[in-house]
């Protein structure tokens, strides 16, 4: 939607007499919005959900942008105090549980909102998640309310655009590295030896990645890195990232961002989704219970990083006989449960059989003094 739209949408929920309302975590991507409604009414109650875990600049931020807009901002909090948000041991919850922690500050105190009014104003969108590209523009919410998300079709990009175009102040912690803004706790800062991907979106149509401020990494070539594999390469340009904000803290010294993907990039997400299937969960149980190749559980599970051997024929045996001791330690506990079991069945077996045999002596004996009885009465008798 364009600002003519969103501006005209909410004209008209006002014409309707219906009652509006919007959240903002005042994020400098969620400024965007809240420009737009102050230019339209800024009347329009901004409800900031104070979750008392917030960055110090963050709350700054929020109460810059309330006077630059002239916003009506109100904040909610938790009816749960944090005394009362710890786990059995003693913990608080962000940090033994973080989406019960979650819930109580900011699902719950939500929801009397959402009772008061007709029409909740979200700035979600589609490019920030595979489960928000399924949103349509309105969509009901709790409470019979009406979820409109203006902000839908709208991409990094625009939103960089926008905020340039209106000189609107970004974030204070962004300088300092951060990308996503939210609780203290849960918020990490960008670092330059995570994955060089973390943070930025594969747009698949275009072949390209874009970062959450915009900027678009296209395909560039093919090559072969030092290891012989054959790698994709995405670079932005030299002339986007040096006006970037976060330049310092994505790129270092660096004059652009470079991505390198694997050209089997595509065949590995797809191993990756089979393996979560519960075909493949099974397969794995059965493949960990029977003999099995051990590289991948030797580098991944016990932190081999090199063969001291010289030559690869040397490099081979270790290996094979790193095989052979590790399924042989495999097959011996598998004889240990299963001679375990045996032991326990026999042990079963002679028990039910002895008892078998006391009974049969016990009826033996009572039949025997019965036989004896009637011998002796009939004796008697004659």
């Amino acid at each position: 939607m364009t600002v003519e739209q969103i501006t005209d949408r909410i004209k008209i929920y006002k014409q309707l007499g219906l009652k509006l309302f919007t959240t903002s975590s005042f994020q400098t991507h969620s400024t965007v919005l809240l420009h737009i409604l102050s230019k339209t009414d800024n009347t329009i109650p901004v409800y900031f959900i104070h979750t008392g875990y917030h960055f110090p600049e963050t709350l700054s931020y929020r109460d810059q942008i309330a006077e630059l807009f002239g916003l009506n901002i109100i904040n909610v909090y938790s009816s749960t105090s944090k005394i009362n948000q710890r786990d059995a041991n003693g913990r608080l919850l962000f940090a033994s549980d973080p989406d019960l922690c979650c819930h109580l500050n900011k699902v719950v105190p939500l929801e009397p909102i959402l009772a008061q009014y007709d029409v909740w104003i979200n700035g979600v969108r589609a490019d920030q998640g595979e489960v928000r590209k399924n949103f349509k523009v309105e969509e009901k919410a709790k409470l019979g309310t009406i979820r409109f998300h203006p902000m839908l079709d709208w991409t990094s990009k625009m939103i960089y655009d926008y905020l340039r175009e209106n000189k609107i102040p970004h974030h204070p912690l962004e300088d300092k590295g951060y990308f996503s803004i939210g609780c203290e706790p849960c918020t990490r800062k960008w670092d330059l030896n995570s994955d060089s991907r973390e943070g930025f979106t594969y747009d698949k149509e275009n072949d390209r990645y874009i970062c959450s401020r915009g900027i678009h990494l296209p395909f560039k070539k093919i090559q072969t890195n030092s290891l012989g594999y054959q790698m994709r390469v995405y670079r932005s340009s030299s002339k986007d990232c040096g006006r970037c904000l976060l330049r310092n803290v994505c790129i270092g010294k660096s004059d652009f961002k470079k991505i390198d993907d694997s050209v089997d990039k595509p065949l590995y997400d797809r191993m990756h989704a089979r393996l979560q299937t519960n075909k493949a969960k099974r397969m794995k149980k059965l493949r960990s219970s029977t003999v099995e190749p051990v590289l991948g559980t030797l580098v991944n599970y016990l932190g081999m990083r090199r063969v001291n051997t010289r030559g690869i024929k040397q490099a081979n045996k270790c290996m094979l006989m790193a095989a052979i001791a590790y399924n042989l330690k495999k097959l011996m506990k598998f004889a240990t449960r299963k001679a375990q079991a045996d032991v326990k069945a026999m042990q079963a077996g002679l028990q039910n059989a002895f008892l078998i045999l006391i009974t049969a002596i016990n009826f033996y004996r009572s039949y025997s003094l019965i036989r004896m009885k009637k011998a002796g009465y009939c004796f008697n008798v004659l």
